[in-house]
Formats: structure tokens, C-alpha cells, sequence
């Protein structure tokens, strides 16, 4: 099963903060296998989901993330909206799923911003902790892959 990493959380985290680039983020998408794009997009999908984005998050996406409204994901979500679109959009063929990744990417900024006003310094969320503090993310990470037993 695939599970998208806790460096992968963070980094998303910190897209919806500003303090990382759609570029550096789509970088590390281009690198998966079609079949690693699916299961990322799919995993992702929940993240979005847990946001809680609303249908008029699609136009900020679409503007923000600078894609051509025409491009197939942007069609499909303003189309069918968020319900029905997004796992049509997961199904696009492999051509399709970089702009998907950016057009969900931007989705979820604008949700969890909104969030993020409601949500700060609740202590057991740690994503809507300050990404930006270094050394916060370092024990973050550290506690984490300190509960994750490896080889044994």
C-alpha cells in the first residue's frame, strides 16, 4: 500500500502556507511512476477531502495555479465540481495528472487556509502548526520516524 510520506505531508502543508513552490512539489510528483501518480493523487485526494473545500475553491484554483481553464481537470471540476469531479480527475489518462496535481494543489491551499484560521494552535494538528519554524518540522519529523518502526 502506498503511503504518501510524512515529508510529503509536511511539504504540502507548507504549499498551503506559501513556504514552498507548486514547482518544487510538482518536481517531486514528475519523479513518481504513473502507478506511484495514482496512488499519491488518490491519497491526496483524502487530504483535500479532510480540508473540507468548497465547490468555489475550483475558479481560485484555476486562477491562481495560472492553468488554461481549458485543460481537462480544470473542465471536469467546474463541470462536475468537487464531488463527482475529483475522481474523475484521478482517472485522467497519465498526460493529464501533473495539471490534476496542480489544480488539487491549489484546491487545497485555498481550503486549508481557510482552516488554518480556525485551527491554529490546536496542539494535536500538527499541519496547522507554523512550517515555517525549522526546528519544529526537525522534532516533527524526528518523533515520527522514531514511532515508525523500520528493519528490524
Amino acid at each position: 500500500m502506498f503511503l504518501i510520506s510524512l515529508e510529503d505531508q509536511i511539504a504540502l502543508n507548507q504549499f498551503a502556507q506559501s513556504l514552498q513552490t507548486a514547482d518544487s512539489l510538482l518536481g517531486r510528483f514528475s519523479g513518481l511512476t504513473l502507478e506511484g501518480k495514482r496512488a499519491f493523487l488518490l491519497q491526496f485526494s483524502g487530504m483535500l477531502q479532510q480540508s473540507k473545500p468548497i465547490d468555489e475553491d475550483i475558479e481560485f484554483a484555476i486562477e491562481e495555479s495560472r492553468l488554461k481553464p481549458t485543460f481537462t481537470p480544470c473542465v471536469l471540476l467546474r463541470t462536475h465540481r468537487l464531488k463527482i469531479g475529483i475522481p474523475k480527475v484521478l482517472a485522467l489518462p497519465s498526460d493529464e495528472l501533473n495539471k490534476a496535481y496542480v489544480l488539487l494543489m491549489y484546491i487545497f491551499k485555498r481550503a486549508y487556509l481557510r482552516r488554518y484560521l480556525v485551527e491554529t494552535g490546536t496542539p494535536d494538528k500538527w499541519w496547522y502548526a507554523d512550517l515555517s519554524d525549522v526546528a519544529f518540522v526537525n522534532s516533527l519529523l524526528a518523533t515520527r520516524s522514531s514511532d515508525d518502526p523500520k528493519d528490524d
